[in-house]
């Protein structure tokens, strides 16, 4: 019986509410689909950040966030856990606006207003991670950093503003 306080202490520690939000295409948009989900832990007073992960072209990766060694990870740094299943990355589809949009709701139903204005650290694994920078390039002073692991064509244009956003890039030697 004395092993049994520790698990849950632990399970109560990492107590949580997730919720989902879908975001509708509008009659300026052409993003397909954009479905969120975010995992807040409970004693989290104010958060400081949203950790977004993103897994390849067409994953869904919003069952992130039942991932109990990333809500330990964002718990120790007061931010939320989010995952996604969108279909396009080009911020001129409207999809920037969809994940904007999200994030207000999110922050009616977690009752964190901060939602609507805390930064993004985005990790994307391949397509995940090309979208991960197009967004970085898109809003950078909503962006804490981001990491795209990736190999293959990164989008090489100017980088603007979001070059002074920290990133890390897997590429090969002889990607372009």
């Amino acid at each position: 019986m004395k092993h049994l306080y520790p698990i849950l202490f632990i399970f109560s520690f990492l107590s949580a509410e997730i919720y989902d939000v879908s975001i509708p295409e509008n009659d300026t948009a052409s993003y397909n689909y954009a479905d969120f989900r975010m995992w807040v832990n409970d004693s989290t007073d104010t958060l400081r950040g949203i950790y977004w992960f993103m897994h390849p072209n067409n994953g869904d990766s919003r069952n992130i966030v039942t991932d109990s060694a990333y809500q330990a990870l964002v718990s120790e740094q007061n931010f939320a856990l989010m995952g996604a299943h969108i279909f396009n990355m080009h911020m001129n589809t409207g999809i920037g606006d969809a994940v904007i949009a999200a994030m207000d709701s999110f922050a009616v139903l977690f009752h964190h207003d901060e939602l609507e204005f805390v930064p993004f650290f985005v990790n994307g694994y391949s397509w995940g991670g090309q979208f991960g920078y197009h967004f970085t390039k898109w809003i950078p002073e909503r962006m804490v950093g981001f990491i795209t692991q990736k190999g293959g064509y990164h989008d090489t244009t100017d980088a603007g503003d979001a070059i002074e956003v920290p990133g890390l890039m897997f590429v090969g030697e002889d990607d372009l």
